[in-house]
């Protein structure tokens, strides 16, 4: 027997190897710090990018476009993914872009004159929105899109001057972004321009379907008024406007300041422009016409062509397989998955399921070969052809 004193020592050791591999550090990875150069800006110009979970390069994504980016990331990027998790919005690429003059980029029209009618020297770079906007149109959104396969539903999502700018491109370019978040939006600006400008449009015609969501803040100071009475008037006159192609809403938040009030806005937000998003999953096992009535009525509340996630259908395409024994429309679905996401090795992996137990082998064949095509590192699918081919000549 080894003496007390040396097991205490090899307790100690071994005691202090399991600690020191406990506590070794490991990062915590939630995006990426990307740059171009902007020819419309004339400048450099970064961007911080949030994937989704479990990203797919063959599938396509959303893309947010949100101002003040080293602000709000770290909390849009963790919300998105929570959101998406419970079904209540579809995965979205996120991207942050970071402030290099707030002042100029963030303002549509030029004045030095601040909130209480001062003039400011602050202000004398202001006026550079449209450039801006013309930067995230032409360039940033062309480096996403090239890098990522996306479904052309852009959101824009700012706060404060941001704010004023998202209402700013919601009046002027809502051929390019779908929907609009306005967080706190800064409409005293330029003896309130942003109203006067709505006040014009308000007798036209839109061409375009918009989903338009501000918040206000319980500013209890001298701005507070300021704040709050021209986003009052901003909504008074926007509910006027051509209903048939707008959704509109504006929450005010009596428990937040213009500081605190973006986590809840963009919380808040992306539920009503993603209302009725989520899919009743039994109401669409019971009814099989569910699942294309609700995608329809969703797509055309929003103005885009939404089709269900493909990790939806194939969760209902197996249910319908194995638990309610309809093989049809198991087939159905799980070709419908394979004709919205033709990229995705996983579909044509998982149609394989129904042609198997349908009995038709040489389309289980096929599909399985399409997945690896797709995917030639699809070692499940793989596995699954070299066991179907061995059990089919036995």
């Amino acid at each position: 027997m080894l003496p007390k004193i040396t097991l205490v020592a090899i307790f100690y050791v071994l005691g202090s190897l399991s600690i020191s591999a406990q506590d070794t550090p490991t990062d915590i990875n939630i995006g990426t710090i990307h740059s171009l150069h902007s020819n419309v800006l004339n400048e450099d110009r970064p961007y911080w990018l949030s994937l989704p979970a479990n990203f797919d390069p063959e599938k396509p994504y959303p893309v947010i476009y949100m101002t003040d980016g080293d602000l709000s990331f770290h909390f849009a990027s963790g919300m998105l993914k929570q959101l998406a998790a419970t079904g209540k919005i579809p995965d979205i690429i996120l991207v942050s872009i970071p402030n290099t003059d707030r002042n100029r980029d963030l303002t549509p029209t030029h004045t030095e004159v601040d909130s209480q009618g001062k003039q400011q020297s602050f202000l004398k770079t202001t006026g550079g929105g449209d450039n801006f906007i013309e930067f995230i149109k032409t360039e940033l959104s062309s480096r996403i899109e090239e890098n990522y396969t996306t479904s052309k539903f852009r959101i824009y999502i700012g706060h404060s001057f941001g704010g004023l700018l998202v209402t700013h491109a919601f009046l002027e370019h809502s051929d390019f972004f779908n929907a609009f978040l306005a967080i706190d939006p800064s409409l005293w600006w330029d003896d309130r321009v942003m109203n006067r400008n709505l006040l014009e449009k308000i007798s036209q015609k839109r061409s375009h379907n918009s989903t338009y969501y501000m918040s206000s803040a319980n500013n209890d100071n001298p701005l507070g008024n300021t704040m709050l009475e021209p986003q009052m008037q901003f909504m008074d006159s926007l509910t006027r406007w051509d209903t048939d192609t707008l959704n509109v809403k504006r929450e005010y938040f009596s428990n937040d300041n213009h500081g605190s009030v973006d986590l809840i806005s963009v919380y808040n937000g992306l539920q009503f422009i993603f209302d009725k998003y989520k899919l009743d999953f039994e109401k669409a096992v019971e009814d099989p016409n569910y699942l294309d009535e609700h995608f329809s009525n969703f797509s055309k509340r929003i103005g885009y062509n939404f089709s269900p996630g493909e990790n939806v259908i194939n969760r209902l395409a197996y249910t319908y397989l194995f638990v309610k024994k309809d093989k049809d429309k198991a087939l159905d679905l799980f070709i419908q998955n394979t004709q919205n996401y033709p990229d995705s090795s996983n579909t044509y992996d998982s149609l394989s399921d129904a042609y198997k137990e349908i009995g038709n082998n040489e389309m289980v064949i096929k599909n399985l070969e399409k997945a690896i095509e797709l995917d030639p590192n699809a070692e499940g699918s793989k596995r699954k052809l070299k066991e179907f081919l061995e059990s089919d000549r036995e």
